[in-house]
């Protein structure tokens, strides 16, 4: 039986190794192997080809393609894909006739035998493939790029031992490789990509005339043979008839062979809903209107906190069904807290994400792109927690689309004249019994129910916290009590609950939780509190949220109910004073330690032997979780840095600066400017200085050359009278950027003159690096390229010592404009991918579309300079 199946975007899992870099010098290192794999990943990401989501395609590349790096990645996408399990190997490959015939060489010498080269044989990359150890794969793909690879075709296909999940006994698995095992796979000087990778990737990008909408592993070896010719012989292996099985789409179909159906990102309904029937069907009848295309529509829901603004929202959704085949949900998480909301680039760029596309670092480019998007596509949006009308209007369908936009606001969002407001408030006594019945059963009399149903005031979010308390106690006991305490239902009912928790441990985390400043947080965070482990912590923040003590976020995050946070902080201090006094101390710890960890994978380090956080709360695996963890703590860290500066904590200072440039260079300025403007209010120079540079810093990428002078000039006027020689540094280099944007080349070179010689006298090597590279740009702004390119690699060579990937890229950004101008655009188009492949691999998907669109530019013979990137 052999099933006809196409692959499973979302089900499908791609790893793709490219082993780039070697540690024995008598083994070449080549950039091509890392190219292909990159531009592999990018083209199956597509959706006219598979259309894998960004988290289930996995590169290693280069120095990181060590035997543990490959192995924990093969095991766990081996266990969690249930369609496709596709793995390109590209790397040194040896064949002789002994114990091992195909060996893969990997990056490092083995570190227990220096002398030996770190290799594995082939059966342990067919092992993680084998039907044993990935049970629910229907398609299992090996493609192998080795010299001598065709030998592990002797070993016969993929079946491997193992249980069979379900009744489908046929093994649909494949090997195709480079070469026969006699074979070596070439590499051509100056060619982007080594040949094997360079059909294959020629046929993914082009397709094949004369073809269905899918191609089969059959037709791509066919394909790849005819385009290498007779220069080496890649060889085809396939079990039970997987060579004539649907695997890629291909792109020179008369029609696309994939459309993504659409997708649904809104969270299930947390609890049933109850009255407000008449609202429900008012906003039912406008949104299907739209999407039977009378034009958008929008609904605005407000009210009081607890009012079930959101359970609302989220109940139209649920009755709406498929009505939009795209259903998007974001959380503005308009908080008091963290005093901002979430600007409009940065909801934009979120909701890009969420369909599906790679969002622009531009608010015009962003907007353009989802309106744009928005026209052709039936989408509902939810928007919980709206702040500001400018919010809804940012992110508002066009007029001809057939969408719809439901928001839930604490206030009226005045400014929106055509949209349909409905304001929420308290339950009457017949759907509040109904409510509390729902959680109670028969259990409790219909008297003790109105008696709840009253001291909650009709207030939803009240009501279902008094049912979850009924699963506990009787009703007289909780009447009783509230009635003696003299305080608020909902803060009562919080404080019982937790002082009530069994055992001691959860009842430490649900404190640390009601004294975390917020607005959100993740359990590692807690566990840094409390001291406990960290996987302990994790479980509790799972069952307090079982027990609506915490909300679930997306990102594996939590935050208090709203109606618990205003008094949670105070209930939690009286209840654990010895927790009160020392949680804030260790969470502005780990805090810092924890921004420092991410910066330095983004940046690296400015001591490049330091050795690595042994903490795995505290460290990152990868620079893409680094990125990711700011971009969802971001209010945490805002209310955390506030609070660490105003109460002069000595790690607050450290952890502002850090942070604030990364809000700076992801377009956050608004942020990033009340984070300074607070730490600018600490007393000291240290303070001042860092203050100095952010806001300098954020005034030269805003435009406003003047003030950005003024605040370096202040820096390095306040450096130099306490002998801070590296500020002195970063202020001289944020001065040479200043003069290189006004094209004062003479007055830039300068600036970055000095900011090189100070940083070499203190083994500066950030700083080196930062100067280089504007010493390269000013060069090339003065056309002496081969003084440029000199720059820019040595810039490059200097990141990579310190582990700065962003200042890398920024190197071999600068290094492809310069090869560009001089006409050589096979090597800037080396330098443009290798630039790309760095943005991508830390998370900073908008730059590497920047570099995307050079690259299209060179191929429509564009010769236009862009400097425009810079870290």
């Amino acid at each position: 039986m052999t099933p006809s199946a196409v692959p499973v975007p979302e089900g499908s899992q791609v790893v793709l190794i490219g082993v780039s870099e070697y540690d024995d010098p008598a083994l070449h290192s080549y950039d091509a192997l890392a190219n292909g794999v990159e531009e592999l990943a990018r083209l199956l990401k597509d959706p006219r080809i598979l259309g894998v989501p960004d988290g289930n395609c996995h590169v290693i590349t280069g120095a990181e393609a060590t035997r543990d790096r490959i192995h924990r990645t093969l095991t766990d996408a081996a266990e969690r894909t249930t369609s496709l399990l596709f793995v390109y190997f590209a790397g040194h490959g040896h064949w002789s006739r002994r114990e091992h015939p195909t060996r893969l060489t990997l990056a490092h010498k083995q570190v227990e035998h220096d002398d030996f080269l770190d290799w594995m044989p082939f059966e342990w990359l067919r092992g993680h493939l084998a039907r044993g150890r990935s049970p629910r794969a229907k398609h299992r793909v090996l493609v192998m790029e080795t010299c001598h690879s065709g030998a592990a075709l002797e070993h016969g296909t993929l079946a491997g031992a193992g249980t069979w999940v379900d009744d489908d006994r046929s093994d649909l698995s494949t090997i195709l490789t480079a070469c026969d095992k006699a074979e070596t796979a070439r590499v051509v000087d100056g060619e982007p990509y080594p040949l094997f990778a360079s059909a294959l990737i020629d046929v993914l990008r082009s397709g094949i005339e004369g073809k269905g909408g899918f191609l089969t592993p059959d037709e791509i070896c066919d394909a790849i043979r005819a385009e290498i010719g007779d220069v080496q012989t890649p060889r085809l292996v396939c079990a039970d008839g997987a060579g004539a099985q649907p695997l890629f789409g291909n792109r020179r179909a008369a029609a696309p062979a994939a459309v993504v159906p659409g997708k649904s990102t809104i969270p299930p309904l947390a609890n049933p809903l109850f009255g407000h029937r008449e609202q429900v069907e008012r906003l039912l009848e406008g949104a299907r209107s739209a999407a039977e295309d009378a034009g958008p529509f929008i609904g605005v829901i407000t009210g009081k906190g607890g009012y079930g603004k959101s359970l609302l929202a989220h109940a139209v959704a649920a009755e709406l069904g498929t009505a939009f085949a795209w259903r998007l949900h974001l959380d503005l998480r308009a908080s008091e807290l963290a005093r901002t909301e979430v600007d409009s680039l940065v909801m934009l760029r979120e909701l890009l994400i969420q369909s599906g596309q790679t969002p622009p670092n531009c608010l015009a480019s962003s907007r353009s792109r989802w309106t744009n998007w928005l026209a052709e596509h039936r989408v509902l949006l939810v928007l919980d927690n709206v702040a500001d009308a400018r919010q809804i209007e940012a992110a508002m369908p066009p007029a001809d689309s057939r969408c719809a936009v439901l928001a839930t606001s604490r206030d009226p969002l005045r400014g929106l004249p055509s949209a349909t407001t409905i304001e929420l408030g308290p339950l009457g006594r017949t759907d509040a019994v109904a409510l509390l019945r729902h959680h109670v059963g028969d259990r409790c009399s219909e008297s003790e129910l109105v008696a709840l149903a009253a001291e909650a005031c009709g207030v939803p979010a009240v009501l279902h916290a008094l049912g979850g308390q009924l699963e506990y106690q009787p009703p007289r006991i909780l009447l009783e009590r509230m009635r003696r305490s003299g305080s608020g239902v909902m803060k009562e009912i919080f404080r019982s609950t937790v002082a009530n928790l069994e055992p001691d441990a959860l009842r430490r985390t649900a404190l640390a939780c009601g004294l975390h400043p917020g607005p959100s947080f993740d359990p590692d965070s807690i566990a840094a509190m409390t001291g406990a482990d960290g996987d302990d912590t994790w479980d509790h923040c799972h069952s307090l949220s079982v027990r609506r003590i915490l909300k679930p976020l997306p990102g594996y995050r939590y935050r208090l109910h709203d109606e618990d946070r205003a008094f949670a902080p105070a209930v939690a201090a009286a209840l654990g004073p010895d927790t009160a006094e020392h949680a804030g101390d260790r969470l502005w710890d780990w805090t810092a330690r924890r921004v420092d960890a991410a910066v330095s994978q983004l940046w690296g380090s400015e001591r490049p032997s330091a050795p690595a956080e042994p903490d795995r709360r505290i460290g990152f695996a990868e620079p893409h979780e680094a990125e990711h963890w700011l971009s969802r703590a971001s209010d945490e860290l805002l209310v955390s840095g506030r609070l660490a500066l105003r109460r002069r904590h000595e790690r607050g200072l450290r952890m502002a600066a850090a942070y604030t440039r990364w809000l700076r260079l992801r377009g956050r300025f608004e942020p990033a400017a009340g984070l300074l403007n607070e730490l600018k209010s600490v007393p000291g120079d240290e303070s001042a200085i860092a203050a100095s540079l952010g806001l300098g810093d954020m005034a030269r990428l805003q435009g406003e050359d003047a003030r950005s002078e003024r605040f370096f000039h202040r820096a390095i006027a306040i450096a130099v009278s306490i002998d801070d020689v590296r500020s002195q540094v970063r202020a001289l280099d944020g001065l040479g950027g200043v003069a290189r944007l006004r094209a004062q080349h003479d007055k830039a070179r300068g600036y970055f003159d000095r900011a090189l010689d100070l940083a070499e006298s203190i083994g500066d090597l950030p700083g080196q690096g930062h100067a280089l590279w504007g010493l390269g740009v000013v060069f090339g702004g003065q056309g002496e390229w081969d003084t440029a390119a000199e720059q820019f690699d040595s810039a490059m060579r200097t990141a990579r010592r310190v582990g700065d990937r962003i200042g890398e890229a920024s190197a071999q950004w600068g290094m492809g404009q310069t090869l560009k101008a001089i006409g050589n655009r096979e090597g800037a188009k080396h330098a443009f991918r290798s630039a790309r492949r760095l943005y991508a691999k830390v998370g900073w998907t908008d730059w590497a579309a920047n570099c995307e669109e050079v690259l299209a530019q060179m191929d429509a013979g564009s010769t236009v300079l862009w400097w425009g990137i810079s870290a």
